[in-house]
């Protein structure tokens, strides 16, 4: 019996590779058994299901085991009609959601007087022949639950397991199942993708709610036709034999808005949804009759939102210090603030102290002036609130509202040819989002795109269905600066850059802001950027159903593009800090000129500008990216029922991913096991000069020392990455029917996924030759740094070198990027982030058991238990950290570091980019639902999770999950200091609590409150629903102090900084007193150095996420009321009320003060929604 198994297993997963296919998903099954009052199977019955719809039917013969299965059916209503020789005929009606395996037993009994039995409604409240978990939401359930910013990704957050994206401060940035890192679940809508592959999470502009008819979010244990452990599933409306539709408006404002904790007043807010939609059968007069054969939808929608922006306020100086006039120039305290002339600069040769002269009445000279630096001054507004500049902003923008205008369109056909079907859809979305920023042209969010799915379903006889699918998405996500033509430098007279479109960043880094609570508002500039894609999919499907067996097999081909560019600051970045227009302070000059800082209340970085000194100018470039990939799968599925209470589900999935390759080989690593210091490993295998990169810029580099060698001299693939080739996935898994009402299922399943795009591109779009800085900076070469202004640090700045390395006086405009300047200099060390060429895909292995059990009343309850085990994550190995001075005395930054030529400074690292990364989850997930029926539906439920990892789906180092350093850890292996940052993950909570219900109430025509009103009274109190919706989280785990590299706080021994939680305020959420910076521990073979020094590379021994934050309560409330006008029309209007208590939820606390300075979520606010509905 083994070996037949296992060969007719092989005989499928042949037949995947000779007949192209590809998972159906969204279709659903019914299927069942047949037999008499004595329990005997009836074989060659006739089975009949009709789509109430669109009139579709398909019939097949109960096979001779007494078995039927109709796959590939699309959801909605459908009737079942049964019928044997001798017996009565059987009819039943069900409703059939999106990929559902309904199963429907039919007891045939013996004809006599009665020739029919009818069955009102069937629809299974539990699901017998399953082992996956997942989760489904029709549209009239969507309509209920409350959703304020109207995307179908809030809907997640009402299934156990599940953390949409951010809400309620969760999952880390990503939509996260089973407690699995992020980028691990696909977004589907009618088969065809909807995540996008730079992210690996739902494109920015969903699919619009009014055009969802359903939801399944499939939860854990999918089996073989599914590539990743979390899915969501999205099937648009279709059209039908009657004409539907509707028209509606929906409107949010401030006006029943609430105040939050953290703010004063109602921000400003009017929002406006309105739009229609239509479906039914094609019609044309006289030409063409669709019914029951063509059927249309259209959906077109738009959005106009007007509301405060995220800063309306700045700090900007007095009218009489923009020109030069500084004579009332003062402190808080009264204290003017003296302005020096740096010119004047005089060392004393015997105290090595430097002086200056102040100006005169503390007013520059015009002869001091530098004519760029007025026009910029010119530029700044002057205060319009009476508050002092040292107090807070005096500046509110009169035109500060933001401005966010979106339209979507969808359209969808379905033709019926026969027993065959075709179906088409195309979506649209755009959205132009423009924000005020400060007195410059504002700043843009451009997002939208196109989705388009094709699908054709030939039935091939009643046991055989075939589908071919094709998918098509295009997107982009703009942000950044409106375009000032002409460019906004080439009319202040700095240099322009090619890309220039908007202000430079001119910052006021004063040396006076240390001590003042408020300072000068700098120009700061949203770098523009955009990371455009297409995905196309070509794919099918066939299903064979054969006696006890329904088998399905296919395959997928995936092509993604993605083409990302950032610009940095392309007119360049300037900063002030003071120093110029400042006097020494004596008492620093003792630590060398270079540390030498102003004394408090001298200079200003305003008049830094006004002359023109800056003592930073720099331009960073980074290349366009144009990144392809390609996905293929091959999966085989049997789902057999071997008895009539066990079904075995079993499946065999095979994927491959080609690495990620930019067109123009745009990519570079190193080779960590040449000899001496580490080349450059660069994409493809000819001349990196060939890549079509500047050759002045690769020959500076080469100048300075850097050495390159093709991708096949370092034995690499052309791309530089290896990818992982043995992805097969088994899933295996059992249903049992212990009684008619109470299932038992359990089931082990294996998934791979690619890692985002922006997990490798955050990290290597900044890696050299091909992104690169020209920067100038107040240079240690010259004696009296700023005591002597030297010639090249006057506006405009023009010396093009990599790090601070003087080349001479420039003249006004020359650019920082003339080739016959450039030099490149090695002392600040090599920005590379290097990645293991041997990447492994990352997975998860997950199972579950459950018991799942139909209650009183159409209720379903489960309890599960699911496990998951995350393996091959990203993670950042720091390998050129610091050696602690304790282990080096007298050592320089460079010889502390394993590869001195790379990130020397003394705050940077280099990380290795590895996949050596796990987590591990186990949940307890309890439910109790109830789906529509009688005006009644009801959804409750609570997980208790704990989930540990290493890595939380992180796209960057910054977010400090990197491995403890091999140099603070006395070399430890990579798998002891993995586990020293194994903890809690900080995306999720170890509670959930959540409900949500909605009631039809009891009044009015055939209620049982006034069920015989007529007239004006019936329609007052006819057709009310009301509904409440709860959400309740423990708090998430975070560290104070946290940093894997070390920092200047250790915990005092004995302390954890946890406050009892009736002591827990937002004042005081940790005791930071216990968290102290004068001690701290390096590691020196077996024994351990206490340092006393406020030194920068000690082991912190603050654990990573061992405390919880505050938790997150929230209450939403909803009623809508239905007027029916005529029979075909109704009118429904709905409010919704979000945080209906107003219940403040607090953020995170400050990591060094213990202070909550932040909420969550929203204050309560009210929404109204009119809808006419034909």
């Amino acid at each position: 019996m083994r070996e037949k198994m296992l060969r007719s297993f092989a005989v499928l997963l042949c037949m995947a590779f000779l007949n192209p296919s590809y998972a159906q998903l969204f279709n659903a099954t019914i299927k069942g058994t047949v037999v008499d009052a004595q329990g005997g199977v009836l074989p060659k019955a006739d089975v009949e299901v009709s789509n109430a719809a669109t009139g579709e039917r398909r019939k097949a013969q109960v096979s001779p085991v007494g078995v039927y299965i109709f796959s590939a059916l699309p959801p909605g209503n459908y009737a079942v009609k049964v019928s044997a020789v001798g017996f009565a005929d059987w009819n039943g009606q069900l409703t059939l959601r999106v990929a559902q395996e309904a199963v429907v037993d039919v007891m045939m009994q013996t004809a006599t007087v009665q020739t029919t039995v009818e069955v009102a409604d069937v629809t299974p409240v539990i699901s017998p022949e399953t082992s996956s978990l997942a989760d489904v939401k029709e549209a009239s359930r969507i309509e209920t639950l409350p959703l304020q910013t109207r995307s179908f990704l809030g809907i997640l957050n009402f299934t156990p397991g599940v953390v949409a994206n951010s809400f309620a401060g969760q999952g880390q940035g990503f939509t996260r199942v089973n407690g699995i890192p992020g980028g691990s679940i696909d977004f589907l809508v009618d088969g065809a993708t909807a995540s996008e592959r730079y992210t690996n999470e739902l494109q920015r502009l969903p699919q619009s709610l009014p055009t969802i008819q359903e939801i399944r979010v499939n939860t854990a244990n999918t089996n073989a036709e599914y590539s990743r452990p979390g899915v969501v599933e999205v099937v648009t409306k279709s059209g039908s034999n009657s004409f539907h539709g509707q028209i509606f408006e929906l409107n949010q404002n401030n006006h029943l808005a609430a105040n939050s904790f953290h703010q004063k007043s109602v921000s400003f807010l009017t929002r406006n949804e309105y739009g229609f939609n239509l479906g039914g059968p094609v019609l044309l007069p006289k030409l063409y009759n669709g019914r029951n054969k063509t059927f249309f939808f259209f959906d077109y929608e738009q959005i106009r939102q007007r509301s405060a922006a995220s800063q309306n306020f700045y700090t900007v100086p007095e009218a009489p210090w923009k020109a030069g006039d500084f004579s009332t120039f003062k402190d808080g305290t009264g204290v003017p603030i003296t302005i020096y002339d740096p010119l004047s600069t005089a060392r004393n040769p015997t105290t090595g102290s430097y002086t200056r002269t102040p100006y005169t009445g503390n007013k520059l000279p015009a002869s001091a002036m530098n004519p760029i630096g007025q026009k910029i001054a010119s530029y700044l507004p002057d205060p319009n609130i009476a508050t002092k500049w040292y107090d807070g902003p005096n500046w509110q923008d009169p035109n500060g509202k933001l401005a966010d205008d979106r339209s979507m369109l969808t359209a969808k056909v379905d033709q019926l040819i026969g027993n065959n079907r075709f179906s088409g859809r195309y979506t649209y979305t755009d959205q132009n989002q423009v924000a005020p920023r400060y007195f410059l042209n504002p700043n843009v969010r451009a997002y939208g795109g196109h989705n388009a799915s094709l699908a054709y379903t030939q039935l091939l006889n009643p046991a055989m269905v075939n589908e071919i699918r094709g998918g098509l998405q295009r997107f982009h996500a703009y942000r950044g600066p409106v375009p000032i033509t002409p460019a906004v430098t080439q009319t202040l007279g700095l240099p322009t850059y090619p890309g220039t479109i908007a202000w430079p960043g001119i910052y006021f880094v004063d040396y006076n802001s240390s001590w003042l609570t408020n300072y000068f508002d700098g120009i700061d500039r949203d770098n523009p950027q955009d990371a455009p894609g297409l995905t196309f999919t070509v794919a099918d499907n066939f299903s064979w159903n054969r006696s006890k067996h329904e088998m399905k097999f296919g395959f997928i081909f995936q092509r993604n593009i993605v083409n990302t560019f950032e610009t940095g600051q392309p007119g360049g970045d300037y900063s002030f800090s003071g120093g110029f227009t400042a006097l020494m302070d004596p008492a620093t000059i003792g630590n060398g000129i270079d540390s030498s800082a102003p004394l408090a209340n001298t200079g200003a970085g305003l008049a830094d500008m006004l002359m023109g000194y800056t003592d930073y100018a720099g331009l960073n470039t980074y290349p366009r990216f144009y990144t392809r990939q390609n996905d293929f799968a091959v999966y085989a599925q049997d789902n057999w029922k071997v008895s009539r209470k066990l079904t075995i589900n079993m499946g065999l999935r095979y994927e491959i991913w080609s690495p990620f390759q930019d067109k123009r080989n745009q990519a570079t690593t190193l080779n960590l096991r040449a000899a001496g210091s580490p080349t450059v490993v660069f994409a493809g295998n000819g001349d990196i000069t060939s890549q079509g990169f500047p050759a002045n810029v690769v020959a500076a580099y080469t100048a300075a020392g850097m050495k390159f060698q093709s991708a096949s001299s370092a034995g690499l693939p052309s791309s530089l990455w290896k990818m992982q080739k043995g992805n097969l996935a088994p899933r295996v898994g059992a249903a049992y029917q212990l009684t008619p009402k109470t299932v038992l299922r359990g089931a082990y399943g294996l998934y791979y996924w690619v890692m985002p795009l922006v997990q490798y591109h955050q990290q290597t779009r900044k890696n050299a030759p091909f992104s690169y800085g020209a920067q100038s900076v107040v240079d240690n070469n010259f004696p009296g740094g700023y005591g002597i202004v030297p010639p090249e640090m006057t506006w405009p700045v023009g010396p093009s070198n990599y790090a601070n390395q003087a080349l001479g006086s420039r003249t006004l405009g020359q650019d920082f990027l003339k080739p016959s300047a450039l030099s490149v200099c090695q002392c600040g060390g090599w920005n590379i982030s290097p990645w293991d060429s041997d990447f492994k895909t990352q997975l998860a292995h997950e199972w579950n058991f459950t018991i799942e059990r139909e209650l009183p009343g159409r209720f379903g309850s489960r309890a599960s238990y699911v496990g998951t085990h995350g393996g091959n994550l990203v993670q950042f190995d720091p390998i050129n950290a610091l050696v602690p001075r304790a282990l080096a005395p007298g050592a320089s930054v460079a010889q502390r570091r394993a590869y001195p030529d790379y990130n020397t400074s003394s705050t940077s690292t280099m990380d290795l980019i590895r996949t050596n990364g796990y987590s591990n989850s186990h949940q307890l997930q309890t439910e109790v639902k109830r789906n529509f029926s009688n005006g009644f539906v009801f959804q409750g439920f609570y997980t208790f999770q704990k989930t540990l990892t290493t890595s939380e789906g992180a796209n960057s180092s910054f977010s400090a999950l990197e491995m403890l350093p091999a140099a603070l850890t006395n070399n430890a292996s990579s798998d002891q200091r993995l586990r020293l940052i194994y903890g809690h993950d900080g995306g999720l909570p170890t509670h959930n609590i959540s409900f949500n219900a909605n009631y039809e109430l009891p009044f009015g025509r055939g209620k049982a409150l006034l069920g015989h009103a007529n007239g004006l009274v019936s329609r007052l109190v006819s057709g009310w629903n009301a509904g409440a919706f709860y959400y309740w989280r423990s708090g998430l785990f975070f560290s104070p102090y946290y940093s894997a590299r070390g920092s200047n706080t250790y915990l005092a021994p004995g302390k954890t900084a946890i406050l009892p939680a009736d002591q827990r305020q937002g004042a005081k959420w940790f005791d930071p007193s216990v968290c102290r910076a004068d001690i701290g521990e390096v590691c020196n073979g077996q024994s351990w150095i206490r340092r006393t020094s406020l030194d920068s590379d000690f082991l912190n021994n603050v654990p990573r996420n061992y405390m919880t934050g505050p938790g997150f309560n929230n209450i939403d409330a909803s009623f809508y009321k239905v007027t029916q006008i005529t029979e075909q029309v109704k009118f429904r209007l709905e409010g919704q009320i979000f945080n209906l208590l107003n219940h403040k939820n607090f953020n995170l606390p400050n990591l060094t003060s213990g202070v909550v300075t932040s909420g969550l979520g929203s204050a309560r606010l009210v929404q109204f929604q009119a809808k006419l509905e034909f």
